[in-house]
């Protein structure tokens, strides 16, 4: 460890140094990559050396920071992990949830299905007793035509005979009043 200052040569080195490390071992330039991340901080934490060598407290204070920032990074790190976990869950219970939709949808249209039927049934019957009904009342209606045309005929034969014995007796009173 040397304790002269570093100069800008020595810090071109280090940039360089660092680029090459990052396209050696393929770390991701966008997004979250931990080989990045790693690489950046021994750069970082070379740095803080340079600059604690000229002037101690400058790097003391550098690292305090320099730790702050790992702290809030590992926070959102945490953050990110929790809401991608909540995300999943969401996206789980979601999906349960759609099958559950799915499954009572299946069953109402079963139920549907079944209740057309029966409707088919039921009007199938009840077609079923009206054609009877009105054959039935056909039927009563023949038989009581039928009947009054039986009543009919049989009347214009009592009428037709009491007219005839009505004539006769007239026809004989005649006679009778045409003998005195």
């Amino acid at each position: 460890v040397s304790s002269t200052p570093a100069t800008t040569a020595e810090v071109k080195l280090i940039e360089q140094r660092l680029d090459s490390r990052l396209k050696k071992t393929g770390a991701h330039t966008v997004g979250i990559c931990k080989l990045r991340t790693k690489l950046h901080e021994q750069c970082f934490d070379e740095i803080i050396r340079h600059v604690t060598i000229t002037c101690a407290a400058r790097g003391i204070l550098l690292k305090r920071i320099h730790e702050e920032i790992r702290a809030r990074i590992s926070k959102y790190e945490d953050l990110y992990e929790s809401s991608n976990s909540y995300g999943v869950r969401s996206f789980l219970r979601g999906s349960s949830q759609k099958e559950v939709m799915r499954n009572r949808v299946a069953l109402l249209e079963k139920e549907i299905e079944q209740l057309e039927k029966a409707i088919d049934r039921e009007m199938v019957t009840r077609e079923k007793r009206e054609a009877d009904f009105k054959a039935q009342t056909l039927e009563e209606d023949e038989k009581h035509k039928s009947f009054l045309k039986e009543q009919k005929t049989s009347y214009d034969e009592l009428m037709e005979r009491y007219v005839d014995k009505v004539k006769v007796s007239f026809e004989d009173k005649k006679k009778k009043g045409k003998r005195k």
